[in-house]
């Protein structure tokens, strides 16, 4: 290249390989879901016969985070979203896909329950329902608990008695008071 000046500059330009034939971008598994502080699920891709797949967290360019496997499991720990994109590989030639696949790893937080104490109640007294537990939708266990949200004192009997609250949220996550 030469500018306005008379002065040249050599610019080194590497053709592509036109050898590779079209490899087809993987297909994804399925987006996964986990609930906070469980084990993270492998996300998967299929490519076809003779193929592999590389795995990186941005959509063009970068450095694979892992190499020549269909799953790759995230080592993420909190709560979030996080995206993954798979990049088929001939396992001969080397070529790869134009285009990556996207499959995202959703960290769900926990629902936040909570258990109101109780007034302490006479062994003699009725049957009663808890109403204490939050949000609603729960489930009550420990002594005493006949059928949830059933408390009963007599099946309790005297003293101090622990009580438990669980509460499972829409995406299957679970906590307990």
């Amino acid at each position: 290249v030469t500018d306005g000046n008379g002065c040249t500059n050599t610019l080194d330009i590497t053709a592509p390989n036109c050898s590779c034939p079209v490899v087809n971008a993987p297909t994804s598994g399925g987006n996964k879901q986990v609930c906070l502080g469980g084990t993270n699920p492998a996300l998967e891709v299929t490519v076809g016969a003779g193929e592999t797949a590389d795995w990186y967290d941005v959509a063009t360019g970068g450095t694979a985070i892992s190499m020549g496997s269909t799953s790759f499991t995230s080592t993420e720990s909190a709560t979030g979203t996080y995206t993954y994109y798979a990049e088929t590989r001939n396992t001969t030639t080397s070529c790869v896909s134009s285009a990556r696949t996207e499959v995202t790893l959703t960290i769900n937080a926990l629902p936040t329950v909570t258990f109101e104490a109780i007034t302490p109640v006479c062994v003699d007294a009725s049957a009663f329902d808890l109403t204490q537990g939050n949000p609603t939708g729960g489930t009550y266990s420990g002594t005493g608990i006949t059928t949830s949200p059933e408390f009963d004192p007599s099946v309790a009997g005297v003293g101090t008695h622990t009580l438990t609250y669980t509460y499972t949220d829409g995406n299957s996550c679970t906590n307990t008071a």
